[in-house]
């Protein structure tokens, strides 16, 4: 599949897979993707869930944008199982 633009994160209060509960700011997503934008020495994989190896991976995140209070992933190389699914 080509391209496309996917929500990822949103502001509010999320509570990661260690239990630890964190509340989200408009400010916080700023962050988060001012900081994956300027790395280039990572592309994180699109996952079902957070599974420990990070595989299998469906696609690949290339850049972050934020919309309103939500993240946005731009994907690329999206497997067509998830495409289907989705």
């Amino acid at each position: 599949m080509a391209g496309a633009w996917l929500e990822i994160f949103k502001t509010g209060t999320h509570t990661s897979g260690n239990g630890v509960t964190k509340t989200y700011t408009a400010a916080d997503l700023e962050h988060i993707v001012k900081t994956y934008n300027e790395q280039k020495e990572h592309e994180a994989p699109l996952v079902i869930g957070h599974p420990k190896t990070d595989s299998p991976a469906y696609g690949w995140a290339k850049e972050l944008k934020i919309a309103g209070e939500k993240i946005l992933a731009y994907v690329d190389q999206v497997a067509d199982d998830i495409v289907n699914a989705v």
